[in-house]
């Protein structure tokens, strides 16, 4: 009996797939993914309302600000649709991160829109929707840089020489996970000091991860006003570190810190002089933190379809059969009506069960229920 039942109630779910509104899939995953993005129906009539929907969930470890989603892509506001209340773009201010430690997620926030769909269609159209997630996000990176004085390297047996060695490097990093990526390189050569002012390179590489692109964090956008262009692609960086670091050459002039220009699916590399003063400083050895904060904008895109049918006027030809013709058979009367629609009276059917219908012939692959009675397309 349990099996049955089952049976049954997946026979319902499938029967409801078609008309209930199919999300997208996840569009982002670094920073705020839109988890879903759709219309609470998938097939609507010409005339009637529809609820677009975008949830957003934090998956980032940073607190995201400023956070703004943006409907665009059908024609709100002329002729065709409209917003049957609340705002084209929608804000809200924080969603905390997600704490990987403690396995918490993130938090999450549902923006929706009510529309008026295009009245008085005449033919079927599919009308695809977007949506643009705008929000204020960053990246902290902190990495052990190990050094070793050469002195100590000869006190050693000569066995252990390699082994101690090869530890001179990035000894440890710990990221936050975010749209821009960070790490640090310092290449083969080992961090093995031999004199004072001995200096060597330490490369910050920085990645856009996600799908979307990043923007000046104290950029001007929707709703405020329009993103422009001068402020795409801009990240801003900050080193700090016990160890002298100079990253002027990478960071337009700035020791330490600076913008840097970083297009979608972009790898960005700065690069760093670390300079020892005195070995004296290391003992036999020492490991420097170096921690690399980015801050910047973030923008995602996603898209859904809606599927929006000819009006009922159209399929009836309106008051008083107005564009209509009646064609009567032994078995049954066929009204074509505007659109080249072919309704029988004395059908009957719903919405939601077509298997009233069948086709009257090999062109009819489209049919619909207008009023009870079984329509042909």
């Amino acid at each position: 009996m349990k099996t049955y039942a089952l049976l049954a109630l997946l026979v319902g779910v499938v029967a409801l797939s078609g008309c209930i509104g199919q999300s997208t899939t996840v569009t982002g995953g670094k920073g705020l993914a839109i988890s879903s993005f759709g219309p609470d129906f998938n097939d609507i009539r010409s005339g009637e309302p529809v609820y677009l929907s975008a949830m957003v969930t934090n998956v980032g470890e940073y607190d995201a600000t400023g956070i703004s989603a943006q409907l665009f892509g059908i024609n709100i506001g002329g002729d065709e649709w409209s917003l049957a209340s609340g705002a084209q773009t929608q804000t809200f201010s924080t969603l905390r991160r997600s704490d990987s430690t403690m396995n918490l997620p993130g938090e999450s926030q549902e923006f929706v829109w009510n529309l008026n769909s295009p009245a008085e269609m005449l033919v079927d159209n599919t009308y695809t929707a977007n949506v643009r997630l705008y929000y204020k996000y960053g990246t902290q990176t902190t990495a052990l840089l190990k050094f070793i004085t050469y002195d100590y390297l000869k006190s050693l047996p000569t066995s252990d020489v390699s082994n101690v060695q090869s530890t001179a490097g990035v000894s440890h990093t710990s990221s936050s996970a975010a749209p821009i990526a960070v790490s640090l390189n310092v290449g083969s050569r080992p961090l093995v000091v031999y004199k004072d002012g001995d200096q060597f390179m330490v490369e910050i590489i920085l990645n856009n991860a996600d799908i979307g692109n990043p923007f000046a964090v104290g950029a001007t956008y929707p709703p405020a006003g329009a993103l422009q262009q001068a402020d795409l692609y801009k990240v801003n960086v900050a080193v700090t570190s016990d160890l002298d670091l100079n990253c002027a050459n990478s960071l337009g002039g700035g020791a330490t810190s600076g913008v840097v220009t970083l297009t979608k699916g972009a790898t960005k590399a700065i690069f760093c002089t670390a300079t020892i003063a005195s070995k004296n400083n290391l003992g036999n050895m020492r490991d420097y933190a170096v921690t690399v904060t980015t801050t910047y904008g973030y923008y995602v895109d996603s898209s859904t379809d809606i599927s929006v049918m000819r009006s009922e006027a159209s399929l009836t030809g309106g008051s008083g059969g107005t564009g209509a013709t009646t064609t009567t058979a032994a078995s049954a009367t066929t009204t074509t009506v505007a659109g080249g629609a072919r309704c029988v009276s004395g059908s009957v059917c719903t919405a939601s069960d077509l298997s009233t219908c069948p086709p009257l012939g090999p062109a009819d692959n489209s049919r619909s229920c207008v009023n009870g009675q079984c329509c042909y397309y």
